[in-house]
């Protein structure tokens, strides 16, 4: 029995006019006859699942014409809207024609099903198949008509990542170990896996032909125990995985020494995975990862296989990045590097000009002053490029970074570049005459730039250091920083860490737009300390605000005005807040030394609470927050 749709949709794409609208994707609702703005739930990320062909007969022209349908989609969404697609498929239930031979023949199920899987092959390419769950964040027309096999090559056993009970996953993990793994390991190509079942399923076969390995849970503690010389998957590690991506859960705190942390993991990594072509290490929750660098080991990026084409990867310093751009990496099409500081340190490094180097995205969260003397001269070594994504802060600058600026310094020297994504911030310095200086004098600047749509602000929260942001359209980030009472009316629908800082007050009005125009909002932090003008009266006049994402809270820098806006539930609700930052008396005072009932809610599930002050705590206090 095939599944219905209790409600049909019809994707449109829609672009908006205007220079400061987004390309945005609207679904069609039959129901309401109107058109609603699509929003991930996980940022700029999307999961999604399709119902696979069933297992029947001969392979058909109509999946093929199946599998080209979501090609289409798939590429649409990527390519053009930029999303971050996780896609599913499986084979659906099997057809009654198998369970009634099953029933005549009083056969094994998987025995029966194993005769059916050469008919419902593909007559390009003959192959097995089992019903398994596929996912993959790059999607193949050629590969799903040429190896539709990719059922069985493409393997996730992520079970605990969905809501079902540990003995319902114990026991479905035994049964594929035991009567699947034994049969078709190796047929395995690729294994997309949770650490925590890592170990069983790689026991439940010898994997011969395996070469992609993706982890979800990542942490230093698995390199201990499995990426060592004695693992018993040594020989899987150190001479089939030619592609590794680890989704890290492991946080960047001042507990560990980084170097320690290079020495244990990244360099356990770089010697035990000898013919890498892929590699990829992201950050698996809202915080990042202990970074990457050779700080204390120059010559630690030739170490790296020399067949690396792709690497994704988070570094402490811009000279780390130069280092993995020394000429080693030969093979390096694809570098997307996250920098934590750009202005130091500096160590000497040779660079060429890097001309197989196609696609290279570089972030800076932290502001810096470098765009002339660092990223300029980077970037116009890379004459090859087709595709640059730039997200960075600058300041100290005599004027704003603009379109001319851009093109000048860097686009004029990529004739190949077909796609740049880019969020640029500039802070000038102090007395640089910057005030009459217009949105629409920013904007002009960006008018023979035919890549994508772009837009600007010119944020004035400050009389001599006004901010100006320019980006390019649809916004894909996750990060935003200095917005003020004065950033734009639109949705930023891939934000989750978002800066806020004003020299005058911000009113629950300037909350409210928050909420609505940073619907996935993860991580909010402030400044400002300026009390609010609005009196308990006109208070209650206003809704109640949920932030239904926000995890992370900073309020360590404010007013207490705003310790009280966002803790008391009458004016704001926050139902998955787990971390806060605030100044201890600002808290005590709001809470009225942990007896208020108002504000209870919202602490209620705190894990962690970081404050200024070193106190002795009261019975009060840890009953206030019991979570802790």
């Amino acid at each position: 029995m095939h599944s219905q749709f209790t409600e049909e949709t019809s994707s449109v794409l829609s672009k908006s006019s205007g220079t400061t609208s987004q390309v945005r994707l609207k679904l069609y609702n039959n129901f309401t006859k109107t058109k609603v703005d699509f929003i991930p739930l996980d940022g700029n990320v999307i999961r999604w699942f399709s119902r696979g062909p069933s297992v029947s007969d001969t392979f058909s022209t109509s999946y093929i014409r199946y599998f080209m349908s979501i090609d289409v989609i798939h590429r649409i969404l990527s390519d053009y809207f930029n999303y971050d697609v996780i896609f599913g498929m499986n084979l659906t239930d099997i057809n009654d024609k198998i369970i009634r031979e099953v029933r005549e023949r009083s056969t094994n199920r998987i025995e029966t099903l194993a005769t059916y899987q050469t008919a419902t092959s593909s007559p390009f390419d003959k192959g097995d198949r089992l019903p398994t769950v596929s996912k993959t964040t790059k999607y193949d027309t050629k590969n799903q008509l040429h190896h539709t096999r990719q059922f069985i090559e493409r393997l996730l056993v992520a079970m605990e990542r969905f809501n079902i009970l540990q003995p319902s996953i114990d026991k479905m993990l035994d049964r594929f170990c035991t009567s699947i793994l034994p049969q078709k390991h190796h047929c395995i190509k690729k294994l997309i896996l949770e650490t925590t079942s890592m170990e069983r399923i790689l026991l439940a076969g010898d994997y011969p032909n395996l070469t992609s390995l993706e982890l979800f849970g990542f942490e230093e503690e698995i390199v201990f125990r499995y990426f060592t010389d004695d693992s018993s998957f040594r020989h899987i590690f150190k001479h089939q995985i030619t592609e590794l991506i680890l989704h890290n859960n492991d946080e960047d705190t001042n507990k560990k020494p980084w170097s320690t942390y290079i020495t244990n993991v990244y360099e356990s990594i770089i010697v035990l995975f000898e013919n890498l072509k892929y590699l990829t290490i992201v950050p698996s929750s809202v915080y990042n990862y202990p970074p990457f660098s050779m700080y204390d080991n120059r010559d630690l990026a030739n170490c790296l296989s020399s067949t690396l084409a792709v690497l994704r990867i988070n570094v402490c310093f811009f000279a780390d990045c130069l280092s993995l751009l020394n000429g080693h990496l030969k093979q390096l099409t694809t570098f997307i590097v996250e920098i934590m500081y750009i202005d130091w340190p500096v160590w000497s490094s040779s660079m060429d000009e890097l001309c197989h180097l196609k696609h290279f995205s570089l972030t800076c969260y932290d502001s810096n002053y470098q765009y002339d003397r660092r990223i300029v001269p980077l970037l116009s070594r890379m004459t090859h490029l087709e595709k640059l994504t730039l997200y960075l802060r600058f300041h100290g600058r005599t004027l704003f970074v603009d379109g001319t600026d851009l093109h000048n310094d860097i686009l004029v020297h990529m004739a190949q570049l077909r796609c740049f994504i880019f969020y640029i911030s500039t802070k000038p310095g102090f007395y640089h005459f910057t005030h009459d200086i217009s949105n629409e004098d920013i904007q002009q600047t960006f008018n023979n730039m035919n890549y994508r749509s772009t837009a600007c602000f010119v944020d004035r929260f400050t009389k001599n250091r006004p901010v100006c942001h320019v980006y390019s359209l649809p916004f894909i980030f996750t990060h935003l920083g200095n917005i003020s009472n004065r950033f734009p009316n639109m949705i930023f629908d891939t934000v989750t860490h978002l800066y806020a800082y004003d020299t005058i007050p911000m009113e629950h009005e300037f909350f409210m737009q928050i909420s609505r125009n940073f619907p996935k909002l993860k991580c909010f932090s402030m400044k400002n300390d300026n009390s609010q003008t609005r009196n308990c009266d006109q208070w209650n006049s206003y809704p109640i605000i949920e932030y239904s994402h926000l995890i992370s809270l900073d309020i360590m820098n404010v007013n207490t005005d705003y310790v009280e806006q966002f803790l008391l539930q009458t004016k704001t609700h926050l139902p998955c807040l787990t971390e806060l930052k605030v100044n201890y008396n600002q808290l005590a005072t709001v809470t009225m030394n942990f007896t208020r009932d108002e504000t209870r809610h919202n602490c209620s599930k705190v894990k962690r609470l970081i404050l200024k002050e070193s106190k002795v705590f009261s019975k009060d206090y840890y009953r206030y927050f019991p979570s802790l």
